[in-house]
């Protein structure tokens, strides 16, 4: 299908590109993830090369190959595509943007850089922000994780005003979640 409709409708056609993606999760799901990549990089170069092109939608397919590349713990090229889908999200803000910014503090986590995962979700916290009271236990959970690297830190006073926030935080998610019953 694949050759076909590179040869019918062009190598950077739609359905071309959608073509690769398919063959890439098939190459990943028979354990080829040398193949996979190299094919969903090939769908990424073509989708970047269209003119005009739905930069939201080459932000996503960025995100969704960063989140494979973490996954194959390959951490550099994982952290390559996240600063570029970020730079994207920024413009709209929202849960997106968040969960951009969380998980590239999880690859510098992963990476040995608490210090730059800290500032990261620090980033995401503030997003989550925005979008209260609905993403509450989002806050929270990030609100923690940034806590624990605090701590990990030795930044202990950091970590005890963090979680004092928490705290002052839980009563409110739980008061929403018992009138949400």
């Amino acid at each position: 299908a694949l050759k076909i409709h590179e040869r019918t409708q062009g190598v950077q056609s739609a359905e071309a590109i959608q073509d690769l993606q398919y063959l890439a999760g098939s190459l990943e799901e028979s354990g080829d993830l040398g193949g996979a990549a190299a094919q969903y990089e090939r769908a990424l170069l073509f989708e970047q090369r269209v003119i005009g092109g739905n930069i939201d939608e080459l932000a996503e397919l960025q995100m969704g190959m960063a989140t494979l590349y973490v996954n194959w713990q390959n951490y550099s090229r994982a952290r390559e595509l996240l600063l570029e889908c970020v730079a994207t999200f920024k413009r709209k803000g929202g849960v997106r943007l968040a969960v951009g910014y969380e998980t590239l503090g999880y690859v510098e986590e992963c990476s040995g850089r608490y210090a730059e995962a800290v500032g990261e979700l620090q980033l995401a916290a503030k997003v989550w922000e925005t979008l209260m009271p609905e993403r509450l236990p989002e806050l929270l959970r990030c609100l923690g994780h940034r806590a624990d690297l605090l701590e990990l830190l030795r930044r202990k006073g950091d970590a005890e005003r963090l979680r004092e926030r928490i705290a002052i935080l839980t009563p409110q998610l739980e008061s929403e979640f018992a009138a949400a019953r």
